[in-house]
């Protein structure tokens, strides 16, 4: 991943006053150049293409709990990766994940932004014509009572990967600290959420003959069985274990795809994939380069948290009220389960876009 944009072409780009988009981004290549103290070794001929299709990703207003704009954002072969959960493919499969991490999800109430989005622009890729902007947010999580009401404040990343040619995002990688999703499993490892499981696969029928299973206490002692999560020490919630049966529960309440998913033996789902059977053991930062990491480190430190934690409970009060209803689905309105993330095209890259300007 390469920076296309010499100090001295955006310069002479930046002349071009008439061309706002083209200017602006020129400005914000030699910002992020000059802070990441690096030299441009690609062709300089690619630098006016990349400088004017990257600045058409602020037209998108990218928002990613606008449901309704899936189709406009994404291709059914575009992807979401979280390491330790798995490859996310195409509008749908993106939009369950997303769901998951929002107030949507029967283990979330709410989500509060505290900081960020804070969007850096990460370079232009020649091979795949894809532009890179770099997302950083601290937000919490206030849990349901599935969760046991705990509050979790936590830092992410996400490495987003918008192909110019095609107007649409061709990818999303998402990082989550180790201690922040033990943390998290951890707090909806209840008895509520347990149920929940074992109460999804009992309405997946298939799937719960294919166990032998003729009651809900069968299926809780199976569950018990297994481990919080996989992996040594890396919390990884793709394999045989409950983290996996929790995630997939959500997504099987309104999916039959992937009651196969929440299984204890391993049952092929309708696309014959076998999953929560063995983890991929995908590996955090083999989706970052160190350079990446170590600047969201930096900006994770300056809002005041450990970047090696990334986390913080800040209560694991009781439960006060009942949990949330049944799955029903993804919100109806774009307003609907928006926090953090939303809209950061138009308010945090303004910001960049502004500071760029300034320094031009």
């Amino acid at each position: 991943l390469l920076f296309v944009c010499s100090n001295s072409l955006t310069t002479r780009i930046a002349r071009l006053s008439k061309m706002k988009g083209l200017v602006l981004f020129a400005a914000i290549l030699s910002v992020a150049q000059t802070a990441a103290g690096q030299e441009t070794t690609s062709p300089t001929s690619s630098a006016p293409t990349a400088a004017r299709t990257c600045g058409s990703f602020l037209a998108m207003q990218f928002d990613v709990f606008d449901f309704d704009s899936y189709e406009r954002y994404f291709t059914n072969s575009s992807t979401m990766t979280l390491a330790q959960a798995g490859v996310y493919t195409g509008v749908s499969g993106i939009k369950e994940y997303v769901m998951f991490a929002s107030d949507v999800s029967p283990y979330i109430s709410s989500r509060v932004g505290v900081e960020g989005p804070q969007v850096t622009i990460g370079g232009f890729d020649t091979s795949s014509g894809d532009c890179l902007f770099n997302s950083y947010v601290r937000a919490i999580f206030n849990l349901s009572p599935y969760g046991s009401s705990a509050s979790i404040e936590y830092t992410a990343y996400v490495k987003i990967y918008y192909n110019p040619a095609a107007n649409k995002i061709s990818k999303l990688n998402v990082y989550y600290s180790t201690g922040f999703l033990d943390a998290f499993f951890t707090s909806i490892d209840t008895t509520l959420t347990r149920e929940l499981v074992c109460s999804t696969m009992s309405g997946c029928s298939a799937t719960w003959a294919g166990n032998g299973y003729t009651s809900a206490g069968e299926c809780l002692a199976d569950l018990a069985t297994l481990p919080l999560a996989s992996g040594t020490g890396t919390v990884h919630a793709d394999g045989l274990d409950r983290s996996c049966r929790y995630l997939h529960t959500v997504f099987a309440a309104t999916n039959p795809n992937h009651c196969n998913h929440v299984s204890f033996g391993p049952l092929a789902d309708p696309e014959g994939h076998l999953k929560c059977q063995a983890s991929a053991g995908v590996m955090p930062l083999s989706l970052y380069t160190t350079e990446e990491m170590a600047a969201f480190n930096v900006w994770v430190n300056g809002t005041g948290m450990d970047p090696d934690l990334g986390f913080m409970i800040l209560n694991t009060a009781a439960p006060t009220s009942a949990p949330t209803a049944a799955l029903t689905g993804a919100p109806t309105s774009a307003a609907a389960g928006r926090s953090v993330w939303g809209r950061f095209s138009v308010v945090a890259l303004a910001g960049v876009l502004a500071a760029a300007v300034s320094a031009m």
